[in-house]
């Protein structure tokens, strides 16, 4: 079987959202086409992006995110002035034209050896030093790219290429891991045997009981590892619950007193909406099946299939632009196209620099404060 219809994730998203993974050309479709800030001829054609450069942006009509200078250039739509009428004038657009597209994920794979002699012993050192023999070996890596037409958290993107899936495959070692990623930080988590868990409430006390940022393994049905994307349609998680992410604030009063300060949250749910790989045995009865044997109610479940489609070879695989509208606010600009950056060239350094850094780094960089793993 090929290994990326074998592999391809299971996608969960919270009960509220408005935006799932869909064809790129639904986004051409209600774009104008930019150089420089000048608008330029286009008639919203996939083809007509092929081989343009760093230059050029789509941009949803009567749309502005605070650009170009966020000084004077107010967050504006003809819904009205702000975050919030943004967002409702895209959501009405988005549901407007949905259904003429079909869900898509992109994908690549690709194969590498990594030999001992490739990579530093000492990076494995100490309680680490096991893995000096597991990081050898004869890899197939498959990425999966979701697009959404906008991410709307409490920053908002047009035209978003997030929540991007990796499998890393040593079939050496015959050791699989699964990289899902959050606010530009990875964790890899490891994908036993199919089928290795009957239970998801089980499965999430196993994680519930982990130490301070460890991680716990993927639950998989039939080797289609689950995949939990955030309410906003932005990242992706390998369990369901919440994020609270911020920083450590020293604030000095009489004394001095060192306080959390949340700054956002991510909420991933299970049970609600799922997006199912179309070109595979698993159906919308599997997956009620898996349900109903760890208690859920599945009365409510939304089940829909998407498409895989080779991100390379693509009319749109040189467009070098960005995807949506531009914006001065930090964290609002479009980004760039996921495929389409360094991070995800499979060569045999990227692979070592991510399995390297991420494999011990664990699920609790500095600015996450709590990881709840377990149902909303």
């Amino acid at each position: 079987m090929d290994t990326v219809k074998e592999f391809a994730p299971i996608f969960w998203f919270h009960e509220n959202e408005t935006y799932l993974p869909i064809d790129v050309q639904a986004m051409t479709r209600i774009s104008d086409l930019y150089k420089k800030d000048q608008k330029v001829p286009f008639k919203n054609a996939i083809p007509e992006l092929r081989g343009l450069g760093k230059d050029y942006y789509l941009s949803l009509k009567d749309i502005n995110l605070g650009y170009p200078d966020p000084n004077k250039d107010i967050i504006t739509s003809p819904h009205g002035s702000g975050p919030n009428a943004v967002s409702e004038h895209i959501k009405q657009l988005y549901n407007s034209i949905k259904s003429s597209y079909d869900h898509i994920i992109y994908t690549r794979s690709g194969t590498e050896t990594i030999k001992k002699s490739d990579f530093d012993a000492n990076v494995w050192s100490g309680t680490w030093a096991p893995y000096n023999s597991k990081i050898p070996g004869d890899y197939s890596v498959i990425q999966y790219f979701p697009f959404y037409v906008y991410n709307d958290f409490m920053n908002k993107h047009v035209g978003d290429w997030d929540s991007t899936v990796e499998i890393f495959i040593n079939k050496t070692q015959n050791l699989t891991w699964v990289r899902t990623y959050m606010h530009h930080y990875a964790w890899f988590s490891s994908m036993g045997k199919s089928n290795q868990f009957q239970n998801i409430n089980n499965w999430l006390k196993m994680w519930q009981n982990l130490g301070n940022g460890d991680l716990g393994p993927i639950f998989n049905l039939n080797k289609h590892p689950f995949i939990f994307v955030s309410l906003g349609s932005h990242g992706c998680y390998p369990t369901p619950g919440y994020t609270l992410y911020g920083i450590e604030v020293k604030i000095k009063l009489i004394d001095t007193e060192l306080i959390q300060w949340v700054a956002l949250a991510d909420e991933r749910q299970i049970g609600k909406v799922c997006l199912i790989p179309g070109d595979s045995e698993i159906t919308k009865e599997d997956i009620k099946v898996c349900l109903r044997n760890s208690k859920f109610n599945t009365e409510k479940l939304k089940v829909y299939k998407y498409k895989l489609d080779p991100a390379d070879n693509q009319p749109w695989s040189t467009f070098k632009g960005r995807w949506g509208n531009r914006s001065k606010l930090i964290g609002w600009d479009s980004p760039d196209s996921a495929p389409n950056k360094e991070t995800f060239r499979i060569t045999k350094n990227i692979i070592l620099k991510k399995l390297q850094l991420e494999l011990k780094t664990g699920y609790k960089p500095f600015f996450i404060i709590q990881n709840y793993h377990g149902l909303l």
